[in-house]
């Protein structure tokens, strides 16, 4: 299930305009590696801890307070240090944190790490202490069938990942009963080889940007694969593991190696056309989802072997069978055929519209990202405009019927967004317009969505004025009436959406942060609730948008600049280059903050953090 996750997660990645250039952040972690296991064996030594990098492979025991049920007071804590991989006699990166007279059965502990600031991972866990111990048991690995060819999505350079024929292995790690209540925190480490060379970690990723917790499998519980040069596959690979629960034993349990048969996996093919025709012929339900699937959706200009193309009928008539690939790989899949050859994509459209016509939440999400992204692979920029709009409408129209459903019943949870894909059709949406209306004076949420479509299809319609005014007397709808009214809004309005806005801040609105954040034409109308809305977040440390509204609205007053400086030297709070990017964006306007950024700077900080606020610094004193 993880890698077909990765692959439909892959889709979108690859047809938004951020794939175009690979810019992921992977901080390094630190945290609770199991912050939400429920129960421990009464032989368990301590809950795991990933130790922040910068400690060098140390951690104090007073780093932590350790309280109990059964105990008055917080016990003392005891660090220890199992053995996750061969480097970690050398630079220990697990700790592991418990009591140090050990646990109590039927207890419930609270651990918590009282440390410098952790990163991206949970700082406290809490579990309760079962009755009987773990018994530790042989572990072995077991293949699940023959090596295929497939595609797969895979690190890439400049895009993060693409799609690349190999040759699969499918294998699974096998464990003793006694480890079954503790199965979601067993950690697991693969490896291959070619006969007679090291062993080597198998660490499979379908992108720069996919991070997954310390000791999870590909496929998550257990289940694992390992991958070749689809042209040139080793003849034989030798696969082994080690897998354990390491919160009771101080290193993983090695398996027996297996032995792989690259050089007769299924399929000839190395091309995506000549897989897709290979798995289709082949009538195995398992090969056709990988590879329709692992379809690649989008080859960077590149194109497919004419010769070998399925067509998008026989695609599409997938979904008939007893075990269908998911409908959102058939549609990508038959998308990327339609983009290249040229045929009408009206069908493509009418596949879809069943899924939006569902009452199925996850359907109809699902079809809303996939028609966005194949939308914008129809829009590429190669093709004449005139026909590049033609076919993006053709294909969006037998859906529209549909959306505007969804869009007037305003209960499902994505109708938000499929009311901004109504408001883009304006020409075809024009005749949802009285349903719209009607569902916009319901005195509930659900008129949301019609209010969304609404702003986009009669933005300077009066009607809509006395809409949204409407909308804003319900506190239900204040945050939509804001942030919609000031989206339309004239000069000689501006003052009442400005009210609105500072109305729907005290209530807690983020959308209206971001709708002050975003004017094109500020006003200090709002600073009193921003300002409010500051002294109520900070505790939390999470004020992004409190914080880009007010660097937004700032006009010097010293008010503001005192706010802003407290957010940047508060100590709790988190992701902290974010705000930093944000100062460095509002250039001479923040010049004020510079002795906030000297002072912060003499702080200890994590390394994206100082050179944040070293680049803000210069941009800003310039």
């Amino acid at each position: 299930m993880r890698i077909l996750m990765a692959l439909l997660a892959l889709g979108a990645l690859l047809w938004s305009e951020a794939a175009l250039a690979c810019s992921c952040i992977n901080q390094p972690r630190s945290g609770f590696i199991h912050a939400d296991l429920e129960r421990l064996p009464s032989n368990a030594r301590g809950a795991l801890f990933l130790v922040p990098r910068r400690h060098q492979g140390t951690v104090a025991p007073d780093s932590f307070s350790i309280t109990s049920d059964r105990d008055d007071g917080r016990l003392p804590a005891q660090v220890t240090w199992p053995r996750f991989d061969d480097n970690d006699g050398a630079y220990p990166s697990v700790a592991r944190v418990g009591p140090a007279g050990g646990f109590k059965p039927g207890a419930r502990y609270t651990i918590r790490y009282t440390g410098e600031p952790a990163i991206g991972m949970r700082t406290s866990t809490q579990f309760t202490i079962d009755a009987t111990p773990l018994a530790p048991g042989p572990i072995a690995l077991a293949m699940d069938g023959a090596p295929t060819r497939t595609m797969l999505p895979m690190r890439a350079g400049a895009s993060c990942s693409d799609i690349e024929a190999v040759v699969v292995g499918n294998f699974h790690y096998e464990l003793p009963d006694s480890y079954a209540p503790y199965r979601s925190i067993v950690m697991y480490q693969s490896q291959s080889r070619t006969p007679g060379a090291a062993y080597e970690p198998i660490e499979y990723a379908s992108s720069f940007c996919e991070r997954r917790k310390l000791g999870v499998t590909a496929r998550d519980d257990g289940r694992d694969l390992v991958h070749a040069s689809c042209t040139a596959p080793p003849a034989l690979l030798q696969v082994r593991g080690r897998a354990g629960l390491l919160e009771v034993e101080d290193d993983l349990q090695p398996t027996e190696p297996v032995t792989l048969d690259l050089a007769n996996a299924a399929g000839a093919a190395c091309d995506p056309a000549g897989m897709l025709r290979e798995a289709l012929a082949s009538d195995d339900a398992e090969r056709i989802r990988s590879v329709v699937c692992g379809f690649p959706i989008h080859l960077r200009g590149k194109k497919l072997a004419s010769e070998a193309l399925t067509a998008p009928s026989a695609l599409l008539a997938l979904v008939k069978r007893e075990q269908p690939p998911p409908r959102t790989c058939i549609a990508r899949s038959a998308a990327r055929i339609v983009a290249q050859t040229g045929e009408p994509p009206d069908d493509l459209g009418r596949f879809l519209a069943e899924d939006f016509a569902s009452g199925d939440e996850q359907r109809i999400g699902a079809a809303d990202q996939v028609a966005s992204g194949i939308a914008r692979e129809l829009n590429r920029r190669e093709l004449p405009i005139a026909v590049r709009q033609q076919r993006v409408e053709a294909f969006w129209q037998p859906m529209l019927p549909a959306i505007a459903g969804v869009v007037i019943d305003g209960k499902d949870r994505n109708a938000d967004q499929l009311a901004w894909i109504l408001g883009e059709h304006g020409q075809h949406s024009q005749a949802y317009v009285p349903a719209l209306i009607a569902a916009s004076r319901r005195p509930a949420l659900s008129a949301r969505p019609a209010l969304i479509a609404l702003t986009r299809l009669i933005p300077q319609d009066q009607s809509l004025r006395v809409l949204l005014r409407h909308a804003a007397r319900q506190p239900v709808l204040l945050e939509t009436a804001a942030v919609q009214f000031a989206k339309v809004a004239t000069p000689a309005e501006r003052p009442e959406v400005n009210r609105l806005l500072a109305k729907a801040i005290d209530a807690g609105s983020r959308d209206a942060l971001f709708a002050v954040a975003r004017d094109g034409e500020p006003s200090n109308a709002a600073v009193p609730a921003l300002l409010r809305r500051l002294q109520r977040e900070l505790p939390d440390g999470q004020t992004y948008g409190v914080f880009s509204a007010l660097l937004h609205v700032w006009q010097g007053e010293p008010e503001i600049a005192t706010a802003l400086s407290t957010v940047l030297l508060y100590d709790g709070m988190t992701h902290l280059h974010l705000y930093l990017e944000l100062v460095a964006k509002a250039g001479a306007t923040a010049r004020p903050l510079a002795p906030t950024l000297r002072l912060l700077l003499t702080r200890p900080l994590p390394d994206v953090e100082r050179q944040a606020a070293e680049q803000a610094l210069k941009v800003i004193t310039r």
